[in-house]
This record gives C-alpha cells, structure tokens and sequence, in this order.
C-alpha cells in the first residue's frame, strides 16, 4: 500500500490493513502474510503496531535481500 505524502500520518495505512483484516476473516482466512522493503520503515513499524510478527519470507521473496515479511493469525 501506498499513502501520499501529503495524507501520510493520518491513520490512512492503519484504516486499510482494518479493512484488509475484516475482508480476510468474512473470507474465511486464517491468517495474513504481507511483504514490505528493508527501507519501507513506516511500513514496517505500521505492521508491527498491527500485531504482525515478522516471519521467513517465502515464494519469490525467498531470496530478497531486501524483503521483509510479516504474519497474522486471525
């Protein structure tokens, strides 16, 4: 996900990983994996703040030096 600079620390990010979340459990999801960069640090601290724990990248992020992946269990 992307904010604009312009809207950024308005609680945008936060309202769509909610939405994103409330999406996956009507869809009978167990859990969410999502992949950000090593430099994407708000991203990170967001996903963090969100109750994701950081996990082993998978799939094509395998071998990403620069990949950072995190998981919830819903």
């Amino acid at each position: 996900m992307y904010v604009e600079s312009g809207y950024r620390g308005k609680g945008i990010g936060a309202r769509v990983l909610v939405a994103i979340e409330a999406a996956a459990r009507e869809l009978g999801a167990r859990h969410l994996v999502l992949e950000t960069g090593v430099y994407q640090h708000a991203a990170i601290s967001l996903y963090r703040s969100a109750g994701f724990k950081q996990i082993d990248c998978c799939g094509e992020y395998a071998a990403s030096p620069t990949s950072v992946c995190f998981e919830k269990i819903l």
